[in-house]
């Protein structure tokens, strides 16, 4: 296996499924006017643990935004600007369709004259499709430099724009209401200010690009052991970093300060290597079942609870709910938290069964693909010459054996000696979750290929359930 070879990122997906969970439960809480302290956004300068849900998930996105363009090879095509622009159209267009329906839907028409314009959608779709194009038109080794002089400018406009400061002179506030008008930004206090606007998503674009090269050097460690080393070295220092710097640059989430982006990249940085080290190298994994299945479907989980919430707002079912049962029942606050804790477990249950549905990712594919050039898996084997694709556990939902059986055979480059092709008529492509549980198969699928009859008897099968009751006989 090479050094840029990736061998397992569920960590990755634990982490994107709890700030998933975390940005439905501070969204959704069963009353604004009673929700505890820590999950609720700092009022202006500070930070609280809710004001690290939505940068957590932008340096998530920037680690699989390499990740994604990495079977490219990070080289520019029309093929590949098509897919990122495709792409960052369609999350930026689903922004502003949610916008246009809280809007609608509380205003009872549809409201174009003071549709919002931005989001949270439409910055996470910016600073992809930002990053993206940088990653395939510069060199990556330019990235840290790129981030620090942004940071720089983006401070020296904030230093001399009265930008730390909540008000209508804010340079933040009076870019984004000339560039958009205030009637399309977000209000608060009666005062046009909004958290997620247009001169701000310059530094959260690079919140993704700390992600990007926090993915590149991630994916370039040889063992979990350095990736930990990696990310923790990180995450100390960028955590101590910003933290020295709020001294002169407060911590600020609403203009999205230099020092906000330089914390919780670092805090984000550190808890991925934690999730590592607990997931990946101990191997404790039965606790992270609950938010793999936000893991590995983000996006949707989010528009579809953004969209239920606020259909049960509209109708009244949410204040019915925690003013009529939960509140007299538990208390304000506890009955406004218990609310957001329901409606969390509600969206895992959709969720979830789109989760037990699927066997693989969507890129288990390419992963295949990748995998085989560089270690190829065509055995010659007696009677049947035989090929065994598989990956690694990062792209595989829950464990399954597929079996082919071809009339005519699929050259596979041979394993051990790519220099040859066998020409594989039976085939054995493996999803599995567990690295031990993987090397078992291997060893059990192994002791069935130096036998030609049982070969020849798979291959001969023509139902399923005859090929299925045969390799239960050998796995089991």
């Amino acid at each position: 296996m090479t050094a840029n070879t990736p061998k397992r990122l569920l960590a990755l997906d634990i982490l994107r499924g709890i700030t998933i969970a975390g940005m439905i439960l501070v969204n959704n809480p069963g009353s604004w006017g009673y929700v505890y302290a820590p999950l609720e956004h700092a009022a202006f300068n500070g930070l609280t643990p809710t004001d690290l849900v939505f940068p957590f998930f932008m340096f998530i996105m920037g680690i699989s935004t390499y990740i994604s363009l990495r079977k490219y090879n990070f080289t520019y095509s029309h093929a590949t600007l098509r897919k990122i622009m495709k792409r960052t159209v369609i999350i930026f267009c689903i922004g502003l369709l949610l916008n246009l329906l809280a809007k609608s839907v509380f205003t009872h028409h549809l409201n174009f004259e003071e549709w919002r314009y931005l989001g949270v959608m439409q910055r996470l779709a910016i600073g992809y499709g930002v990053t993206s194009l940088v990653a395939i038109t510069v060199k990556h080794k330019y990235f840290p430099i790129i981030i620090l002089v942004t940071l720089a400018v983006y401070f020296l406009l904030l230093a001399t724009g009265d930008g730390f400061n909540q008000s209508e002179t804010n340079v933040v506030a009076r870019f984004d209401a000339w560039a958009l008008g205030t009637s399309h930004m977000y209000h608060e206090g009666g005062m046009a200010f909004d958290p997620e606007g247009l001169l701000s998503t310059v530094p959260a674009v690079c919140h993704v690009m700390v992600g990007f090269y926090c993915g590149k050097l991630l994916l370039s460690a040889k063992d979990n052991a350095e990736k930990i080393q990696r990310l923790f070295l990180i995450g100390t220092m960028l955590t101590f970093a910003g933290f020295l710097l709020s001294y002169g640059c407060p911590i600020n989430k609403k203009v999205w300060s230099p020092t906000f982006v330089i914390i919780t990249c670092g805090l984000a940085s550190s808890f991925l290597a934690l999730l590592i080290w607990i997931i990946d190298m101990k191997g404790y994994q039965n606790w992270c079942a609950f938010f793999r299945s936000f893991g590995v479907n983000p996006l949707f989980i989010y528009v579809f609870a953004e969209t239920m919430g606020i259909a049960l707002g509209a109708t009244g079912v949410s204040a019915f709910i925690y003013e009529k049962m939960l509140a007299p029942a538990l208390g304000d606050y506890p009955g406004s938290l218990v609310y957001a804790l329901i409606y969390i477990i509600f969206c895992w249950s959709i969720v979830h069964i789109l989760y037990k549905k699927g066997y693989v990712k969507e890129s288990y594919t390419s992963a295949i693909l990748e995998r085989e050039k560089q270690f190829p898996t065509g055995l010659k084997t007696p009677g049947i010459n035989i090929a065994m694709p598989h990956t690694y556990p990062e792209h595989v939902i829950k464990p399954a054996i597929l079996v082919a059986t071809l009339e005519n055979p699929i050259d596979f480059h041979e394993m051990g000696n790519s220099s040859n092709t066998v020409p594989a008529k039976l085939i054995f492509m493996l999803a599995v979750t567990d690295p031990k549980g993987h090397l078992e198969i291997l060893s059990k699928l192994m002791s069935i290929f130096s036998q030609e009859d049982k070969l020849i008897d798979l291959y001969n099968s023509t139902q399923a359930k005859e090929i299925i009751d045969k390799l239960n006989k050998v796995l089991n």
